[in-house]
């Protein structure tokens, strides 16, 4: 048995880039967007969308907070709360913007990993 160490030449490693997480800023605040979107609390939020979202609404509004629960990356879903209501978040617009925002990124990550590789074979997953 030998003490010699081999080691692999760094040509051969594989290293994987540690993953870009994106970010939504809503009041001041960063918060991380979540992996994956369900689509019933789209369909929820377009329903209410389509009946008109005000802050009386209570169907809307929780259609609105199941919306942005889902966007939302639940690591940061529970500060996201509480920073809504310590800064006593009222700007219902915003907050859809922020939606949309959100589920523009997810939408674009998906678009890329739907395209191919260079040599023509399909993306894991």
């Amino acid at each position: 048995m030998s003490n010699t160490r081999r080691t692999t030449p760094s040509s051969t490693r594989t290293r994987t880039a540690p993953k870009a997480q994106e970010t939504v800023s809503y009041l001041g605040e960063k918060y991380k967007v979540a992996e994956k979107i369900g689509v019933w609390p789209q369909m929820m939020l377009a329903r209410a969308a389509a009946e008109g979202i005000n802050l009386g609404d209570m169907r809307g509004l929780a259609a609105v907070h199941a919306t942005l629960e889902n966007v939302i990356d639940p690591e940061d879903w529970g500060r996201f709360e509480r920073d809504m209501i310590a800064k006593k978040a009222d700007d219902l617009a915003e907050l859809l913007d922020l939606v949309t925002q959100a589920a523009q990124i997810v939408t674009a990550r998906q678009e890329k990993a739907a395209v191919p590789a260079a040599n023509g074979s399909a993306p894991p997953g």
